[in-house]
């Protein structure tokens, strides 16, 4: 399979806990991944068929969720609260709340762990009215906006036409975007993941691309909003804004086709 579900699935489970993501998108998680298998995965149609509720899906989750190298899951955890449609709107209190929650799950490293410590003593302080502290959102977004890293994004349409004409509309968008602006560009690249023999192909985007497909065709499914602080070592570019042309559904199938 192109995503890796134990990680996706640490992922999900720790925002669940933390209300960052709702019970019915894991699901559709679930079914999205199962509708791309050959063989389908029991712990993953246990996910699927699993109560909408908090706990039952927590624990359909934690068979899933295999451990994942050493900050990866507080890297993705950050850059989730930081980027993602719904989490990225959310008061800095809450952000700040919500860390700290995650934080006395011992997700983070001591350093990233202290740091979310000192923000939410300040805002303690400052919601009791014992201190005024003006530039507490600004430098929690500083902070965040340093601690978080890079993201990519897999987009995996169920169909090679969709993810086709999925690749066919982002270039003609950067095209349009990078002729109508006289500045420099965003940087906006894809990858293409997986083999013409396997099922299940993605394109995984760098985050201004990203950001692209979430102004274009929101709202994305959930597998297309868990970052990845890499893009697998496998990938190969199929899209780069510097050199990109428009692409029709044809010229973009023969292209990822030739990959």
């Amino acid at each position: 399979m192109i995503p890796d579900i134990g990680f996706e699935a640490c992922v999900l489970r720790a925002a669940l806990l933390v209300g960052r993501v709702h019970e019915r998108e894991v699901i559709g998680w679930a079914e999205a991944l199962l509708a791309g298998m050959t063989e389908p995965a029991s712990f993953l149609a246990e996910v699927a068929s699993a109560r909408p509720e908090l706990t039952a899906l927590r624990e359909a989750l934690r068979p899933l969720a295999a451990p994942v190298e050493p900050g990866a899951l507080s890297e993705a955890l950050l850059l989730y609260l930081a980027t993602d449609p719904v989490a990225a709107v959310t008061s800095t209190p809450d952000r700040v709340r919500v860390l700290g929650q995650l934080r006395r799950e011992g997700v983070f490293p001591v350093v990233v762990a202290s740091a979310i410590k000192s923000f939410e003593d300040r805002w303690m302080l400052a919601g009791a009215g014992v201190t005024a502290d003006p530039s507490l959102d600004s430098e929690f977004d500083r902070w965040l906006r340093h601690a978080r890293g890079t993201a990519y994004y897999r987009l995996t349409p169920g169909h090679p036409d969709e993810l086709a004409a999925l690749f066919g509309a982002l270039s003609r968008k950067v095209v349009r975007d990078r002729r109508a602006q006289l500045a420099p560009g965003s940087g906006c690249r894809a990858w293409l993941v997986g083999s013409r023999s396997e099922t299940g192909r993605a394109l995984m985007l760098n985050e201004p691309l990203w950001r692209v497909a979430v102004a274009e065709f929101s709202p994305l499914p959930l597998g297309s909003r868990i970052p990845y602080a890499r893009i697998p070592g496998k990938a190969v570019l199929v899209l780069d804004e510097a050199t990109a042309e428009p692409m029709g559904l044809e010229a973009a199938g023969r292209l990822l086709a030739a990959v």
